[in-house]
């Protein structure tokens, strides 16, 4: 037992705290950033996953209210997130790092935030994507109750976009060898009774979580190492999956404990986040597909009596379905699933989820609708597409009631509607084909009487232009001859140029001749 104060409490303008990263802890953060009331239910348990160690919240229990005393799960969370803790204090006092922060006292708080916030704008990403990851940070805050939950999902999306922000690699919590050891171990004692021999048992809860957490936070390196040889941690983790489920089977049979039951239905849910995680990775995604019965293993996980790990499968198959060869295997999952559950067709029960009406289903039903429009937009062909938009609709899908149910205008309601719209805009319709049909009969009408009116215009144009040539030949004729008569004319003119100037020297000289002639006639006269 540990008792604690109730943490958080008062209102809040920041929420940068809920981080993955450990390196985020400040002792001073309790006072300025920790006061938001949507997240004033936040147990020790829940501030120890989110990546905080306990001098975090020690710091953060002295500027909350008294509150009721609270249990920890097994200390599964007392060594997660002790690390060094030099590069927290750094973070603190340094002011060149790039998201440190001042202690309350300093007067530079405020200059730290403003420079936080420039970076985290500067950073933003597509609001789906935010809204991706958000719900993958919640995924490893557990355990979370359903007020905490509900209090976080109703964050303003300028407090999600912030908690997505500083979200960081960080170095794995444990080696890979310490997981595929202890998944190794615990498939080993399994199969020598063909289920668990000691129920109480919360080792592999312990030992996923954990796992869960490295996969999604840890640097690339643990994720690369854990999923390729030797370790090949995805077979690792489908074996311990189909291990869970018969678990379940045999406690639903032997009527288990409900406390026993609830721990192993969430066994099966961080396992399946633990492969949600590794087939983000394409060499994950493929040890996944070519896995002997990963793929109907994991899509009979949507029978599961635990919403999340439906939710979690669907994320899975839709992962995979990226993948022209995972999305035939998908396809044929869910024959296989309509075989063994004598489904009418295939989807029938998933399709029956869907449309389970409640605000609670709103993410799951958002998640559903992607799935199903991944599927769509991986068909290798139009008439795939007709045949599955036909089995959806026999199945009971129906976007358009499913919309008039969405209500509110949160982040989640908005998701869904966008996934009904996408919907909309690949799903191929009789009505549609045949507007589009008319409207193309009618266009094709109208351009064909265009057709004939230009054809008779062309026609004019042609005319004219013939015209307009022959004209043009006549003209270039006449200028011709045109041209020959000015060439005569100017050898005319010069002739008589010369001439003139023939004429003019003879002048000259009979005016000479005329001069000696009188001279002489003068002196004879004498």
């Amino acid at each position: 037992m540990l008792k604690k104060k109730n943490i958080l409490g008062k209102s809040a303008t920041d929420m940068s705290w809920i981080v993955d990263s450990p390196s985020r802890e400040a002792s001073h953060i309790g006072k300025k950033m920790i006061e938001s009331p949507q997240i004033s239910r936040l147990n020790h348990s829940g501030m120890m996953n989110m990546g905080f160690s306990h001098n975090a919240y020690d710091a953060f229990k002295k500027t909350g209210s008294d509150g009721d005393d609270l249990s920890i799960d097994d200390g599964i969370n007392a060594d997660i997130t002790q690390e060094p803790h030099d590069n927290d204090s750094k973070s603190q006092t340094d002011p060149s790092s790039p998201r440190s922060t001042s202690s309350p006292q300093d007067s530079g708080l405020d200059d730290g935030q403003d420079s936080i916030q420039a970076e985290f704008d500067a950073l933003r990403i597509d609001r789906k994507e935010m809204m991706k990851k958000f719900e993958e940070h919640m995924e490893v805050m557990w355990p979370l109750s359903e007020n905490e939950e509900h209090d976080l999902r109703s964050l303003p999306a300028e407090e999600k976009w912030k908690i997505v922000f500083n979200q960081v690699p960080r170095k794995s919590l444990l080696p890979v060898d310490y997981y595929i050891t202890g998944l190794v171990k615990f498939l080993e004692s399994s199969a020598k009774k063909g289920t668990r021999k000691d129920k109480k048992d919360s080792t592999l809860a312990a030992l996923l979580r954990k796992l869960k957490m490295d996969l999604k936070m840890a640097l690339k390196e643990f994720l690369d190492n854990f999923l390729k040889e030797p370790y090949c941690g995805m077979d690792l983790l489908v074996s311990t999956l189909r291990q869970i489920q018969l678990d379940i089977k045999v406690n639903i049979n032997k009527k288990t404990k409900k406390e026993i039951h609830k721990r192993i239905l969430y066994e099966e849910w961080d396992c399946l986040l633990c492969i949600k995680y590794g087939a983000k990775s394409q060499y994950g995604t493929q040890r996944l597909i070519h896995s002997l019965s990963g793929i109907n293993l994991i899509t009979s996980c949507l029978m599961s009596n635990f919403t999340k790990s439906r939710h979690t499968t669907l994320e899975i198959l839709t992962l995979i379905c990226e993948d022209q060869e995972g999305y035939q295997k998908t396809i044929d999952a869910f024959a296989y699933l309509r075989l063994q559950y004598g489904e009418s067709v295939r989807f029938k029960v998933l399709v029956g989820m869907l449309h389970s009406e409640g605000t609670a289903h709103i993410h799951f039903q958002t998640v559903c609708v992607r799935f199903f429009n991944t599927l769509l937009s991986k068909t290798s062909n139009l008439n795939a597409r007709v045949y599955l938009q036909h089995e959806l609709h026999l199945a009971g899908f129906d976007p358009t009631e499913l919309e008039q149910h969405v209500t509110g205008n949160g982040e989640e309601t908005e998701a869904l509607r966008q996934e009904l719209a996408e919907w909309r805009r690949n799903v191929i319709t009789i009505e549609d084909l045949q507007k589009d049909i008319t409207s193309m009969e009618d266009r094709n009408t109208v351009l064909r009487e265009e057709l004939f009116a230009n054809e008779g215009k062309i026609k004019r144009f042609e005319n004219e232009r013939n015209e307009a040539v022959s004209r043009q030949k006549q003209l270039q004729t006449q200028s011709e001859l045109y041209k020959a008569k000015l060439d005569t004319v100017q050898r005319s003119a010069e002739s008589y140029t010369q001439l003139e100037e023939i004429y003019e020297k003879h002048r000259l000289r009979a005016e000479g001749l005329e001069v000696k002639v009188g001279k002489l006639e003068k002196k004879n006269s004498k």
